[in-house]
């Protein structure tokens, strides 16, 4: 459990990286949406550990 919030945790970041180099507005908003998805992910499973 802890490796899956590690893994979402570094691809929300990546996602948020990659909606800074992003070139257009569609890509910035789909590298956010993802970003917020594993954001959430990690948030869910952060809390099933405690």
């Amino acid at each position: 459990m802890e490796a899956l919030v590690s893994f979402n945790d570094r691809r929300a970041r990546e996602e948020r990286e990659r909606a800074e180099r992003a070139g257009n507005a569609r890509d910035r908003a789909l590298h956010l949406e993802m970003a917020s998805i594993f954001e959430r992910r990690a948030a869910i499973r952060k809390r099933l550990l405690q």
